[in-house]
């Protein structure tokens, strides 16, 4: 049975540019969108037994009864599960009625981590749609570097260089290798600051949307971040040029010239994707 909506999820390595891609998309006056549902992260049981297996977490239900409230549901509409895969088929349906109550037919979730869960949230919710935002391994490495440094609410600790760069490689590696997937489309976080509205109209037509000029101006930011996320403050009026010296004073010489060296090979990868990649999606 096809899906009545369409289906998007945005992904990628935090601090890639995944907030300020979907304030543009969501902008589109038939798409849906909302504040990180975190909804696999929520729901997988804490165990690494439990998680294997598919089981829910304890407190799956407590958690998801309030993004229920948060869509603008009713957070009693929220089932108890004893498995993980309940509450995402409901997730789906759910967001769908908020969707429809909004008079849209589109929605989008953007939780940079549903990077891993690619391939269940495909088996789980019919004709899904995956949009992967990579940014240049410099400026990304830096980014979760300065953010775990400045906000101690978004990480535990302040990560090393060497810890930043080892999230950022293994999350653009997992990007990568579904490059070519159907229902997969890949986009280049400088292309989207380079030609806004070329890569929005790619999204779009990958989506199966027109592209809408009120997406180069963006959203209201507090419908997609929430007070205890300061560190999106900067994502309003759409997609701006960086600072070409933010990250200038972050790291020291040599840590500089060994990040430099060390994503290299991978960003040369990245540079190699063709304008957008992309493969036909599955009808609905």
């Amino acid at each position: 049975m096809s899906a009545p909506f369409l289906r998007l999820f945005l992904v990628g390595c935090p601090r890639s540019g995944t907030t300020i891609l979907q304030s543009c998309l969501g902008a589109h006056p038939r798409m849906f969108t909302f504040q990180e549902s975190r909804l696999m992260r929520t729901t997988s049981g804490r165990r690494a037994v439990a998680a294997r297996l598919g089981v829910a977490s304890r407190v799956a239900h407590a958690q998801m009864s309030a993004i229920y409230a948060e869509l603008g549901l009713d957070a009693a509409d929220c089932r108890p599960h004893f498995f993980q895969a309940g509450y995402v088929r409901d997730f789906a349906a759910a967001v769908d009625r908020a969707c429809l109550a909004a008079g849209r037919d589109a929605w989008l979730e953007k939780t940079p981590d549903h990077l891993h869960h690619v391939g269940r949230l495909s088996r789980l919710i019919p004709g899904v749609r995956f949009v992967h935002i990579l940014r240049g391994g410099f400026d990304n490495v830096c980014s979760l570097v300065d953010v775990t440094r400045k906000h101690r609410n978004w990480s535990t600790r302040p990560l090393t260089p060497r810890e930043a760069f080892e999230r950022w490689a293994a999350d653009v590696e997992t990007s990568l290798a579904c490059a070519g997937r159907p229902n997969h489309l890949l986009v280049r976080h400088a292309d989207l600051v380079a030609s806004t509205e070329s890569v929005l109209r790619a999204v779009d037509r990958f989506a199966g949307l027109d592209f809408h000029p009120a997406q180069l101006a963006g959203m209201e930011l507090g419908r997609i971040a929430s007070d205890a996320e300061p560190w999106k403050k900067g994502v309003s009026g759409g997609v701006s040029l960086p600072d070409p010296t933010r990250y200038r004073d972050l790291l020291a010489e040599d840590e500089r010239a060994w990040l430099l060296a060390r994503v290299a090979p991978l960003q040369a990868r990245i540079d190699a994707l063709s304008f957008p990649r992309a493969t036909a999606p599955v009808p609905l």
